[in-house]
């Protein structure tokens, strides 16, 4: 329940919440979220499914978080897991990194389960929980999830988890994502590969440097950064593909001599690059 100021205070921005200025549907999704009851967790968690901006919607685990942080100590959210309450069930998943670290297997038997539900928030979160206890152990599982899954939000929250989870056996499907339609699946492809460290992705990469996204190109340089721990810029501190592809014709048979021999990462110098032209 919430008290008579808290209640003013939610029904404020529960009207904002149906803003068309996504900006301000977070500012008041941010704003429920301070306000620490049941009744902000319900409105929270039956907005997932219908917020249709993906930043926006990628907000949606650490406003739940921050309720979980103070929720009764924190003492009841495990009980919540398999709640028959969908809001609370939820609300669990998302925090489930606040009490898996004991009896681990256990819980990632439940989020494992909750993949493959019939409903597409509760994928959706499972994929998100799976990433954030790093459960390395269930990377096939969230494969075959993806390729079963038909909602890019969804899809998007297992391309994260994949790369939160460091699983290298992701690589080709991470690095096909790359030419996906939807830009957010694009942006968390570049920035798996990037967490990863896949050296083959590097020429994928470079030619994502151009996308129309400014985020996924952004992203992408990135990842390249991650990748050779080398920031290939201008004079002027900026990046470009053209500087990317000089540095990449210079230094790719380092790469390729490195898988020939399954050394560990090398790190090449990149040479001073020339202003773009």
């Amino acid at each position: 329940m919430v008290g008579k100021d808290d209640d003013a205070a939610f029904q404020l921005f529960k009207k904002y919440t149906y803003h068309h200025d996504g900006d301000i549907r977070d500012w008041a999704y941010n704003g429920i979220s301070n306000l620490n009851s049941y009744t902000a967790i319900a409105e929270l968690t039956s907005r997932i499914g219908t917020e249709n901006s993906y930043y926006v919607r990628s907000h949606f685990p650490l406003y739940l978080k921050r309720i979980g942080l103070n929720w009764q100590g924190n003492k009841s959210i495990r009980l919540n897991l398999t709640s028959k309450d969908d809001h609370m069930a939820l609300f669990a998943i998302y925090n489930v990194e606040l009490f898996a670290k004991q009896k681990k297997a256990f819980h990632i038997d439940i989020l494992e389960k909750y993949l493959v539900s019939d409903k597409g928030e509760f994928r959706e979160a499972a994929a998100y929980a799976l990433g954030d206890i790093m459960s390395k152990e269930s990377g096939g599982k969230l494969i075959d999830a993806y390729n079963n899954e038909s909602r890019p939000f969804v899809k998007a929250n297992i391309i994260q988890a994949l790369g939160r989870i460091r699983y290298t056996m992701a690589m080709p499907l991470l690095i096909k994502e790359m030419k996906s339609d939807v830009f957010y699946i694009r942006i968390n492809s570049a920035e798996a590969l990037g967490i990863i460290k896949a050296q083959q992705a590097i020429p994928t990469l470079i030619e994502a440097l151009d996308d129309d996204e400014f985020n996924v190109a952004s992203a992408s340089n990135k990842a390249l950064e991650n990748i050779t721990k080398q920031k290939v810029r201008d004079a002027k501190g900026l990046w470009s593909k053209k500087l990317w592809l000089k540095w990449w014709e210079e230094n790719k048979h380092k790469y390729e001599q490195l898988e020939e021999t399954s050394a560990p990462d090398v790190g090449t110098k990149a040479p001073t690059a020339a202003p773009a032209q």
